[in-house]
């Protein structure tokens, strides 16, 4: 598996002689991967296995030096492939985008997968005149019901690894390179607010471990949700919230109400 550059860079394309032609709408699923080789198994069985066929993986990886790329080849999927410096997970996510050609997207990490073999057709099923659709997950045991509502202005309340967007929405959004955990909230609060149109599958959809990233930096992940809300609703209302919302965690914590 050769090193490319960005751009510039050539296409490694494993298993392209197996994909699945299809009249249905074509699903791009980006994954961001670095020394993945212990959990990366599940993540391409998870999507080998489901029902819904017409899908590409888009695999940006920031040069593993584990077995992460060889064992890319267990992808039965057509399968993109970029092993490259990257400067993060949105930089690898955006870089993603821009080579995804599928009507629809997802994002999943390398310890992620999907919750049933008809995950990914339960959200087709539900994609007409939508720009989100999405559903429920797991983080570990532990089921988790997302919300694209009200609830967003609180904090993440839908995890990306569980929603899929319509492509057309990055021609305006891309991953904000500067959050090193909350991006993915910004993108999520900015569509809520500019009335993005979102479909609900009552179903998990993904499932997803929790010892990744976020949850190892609870504190940044508080501070930057705290920035994406100035950034998104501006300095006064955004400030507003934030200080209401630290009110009620200090509250908590005063009274050991979870």
């Amino acid at each position: 598996m050769s090193e490319s550059m960005y751009p510039g860079r050539d296409f490694n394309s494993v298993g392209a002689s197996r994909h699945y032609i299809s009249s249905d709408p074509l699903l791009s699923i980006v994954m961001a991967t670095y020394n993945a080789s212990q959990t990366i198994t599940h993540a391409i069985n998870s999507i080998n296995s489901q029902s819904y066929q017409s899908i590409e993986l888009i695999v940006i990886d920031n040069v593993s030096s584990d077995m992460t790329l060889s064992m890319l080849t267990q992808s039965r999927r057509k399968t993109v492939v970029i092993s490259e410096r990257d400067n993060g997970v949105y930089s690898a996510l955006n870089k993603g985008l821009d080579i995804a050609s599928g009507d629809w997207v997802m994002f999943m990490g390398a310890d992620d997968g999907f919750a049933n073999p008809n995950a990914v057709s339960s959200l087709m099923s539900k994609s007409e005149g939508a720009d989100v659709v999405y559903g429920a997950g797991f983080v570990g045991d532990r089921p988790l019901r997302n919300r694209f509502n009200w609830r967003l202005l609180r904090g993440n309340a839908v995890n990306h690894q569980c929603m899929m967007y319509r492509r057309s929405l990055f021609k305006r959004y891309r991953y904000d390179e500067t959050y090193v955990l909350g991006a993915d909230y910004k993108l999520n609060l900015s569509l809520y607010l500019e009335r993005a149109s979102a479909n609900y599958v009552d179903q998990p959809i993904s499932e997803f471990g929790d010892a990744g990233l976020s949850s190892r930096l609870v504190q940044l992940g508080q501070l930057e949700a705290d920035r994406v809300r100035v950034e998104v609703l501006g300095a006064p209302l955004g400030g507003m919230l934030n200080f209401f919302l630290r009110a009620e965690r200090c509250l908590r914590k005063i009274t050991g109400y979870v």
